[in-house]
């Protein structure tokens, strides 16, 4: 039997609640440096590449299926 697997959690940046692929989200460590990854929506992804990108840095690439289901075996 196969299947698909998906996380929910709150954006750590907005609070909006969403499901998300643990494998390809990105994600920011809070508290920086050593805390536990915690998952940005694509909507505050997008926006923090923006941000970086305006000052002369590469964007984070957002993966296809950060926020699509992953399959099982």
């Amino acid at each position: 039997m196969s299947g698909f697997m998906f996380c929910t959690g709150p954006c750590i940046n907005c609070g909006t609640v969403i499901s998300f692929n643990p494998s390809y989200v990105p994600s920011v460590r809070y508290p920086a440096p050593d805390g536990p990854k915690e998952p940005l929506c694509r909507r505050c992804a997008t926006e923090f590449n923006r941000i970086i990108v305006r000052r002369g840095d590469r964007p984070v690439p957002i993966h296809p299926d950060a926020y699509d289901p992953e399959p099982c075996p």
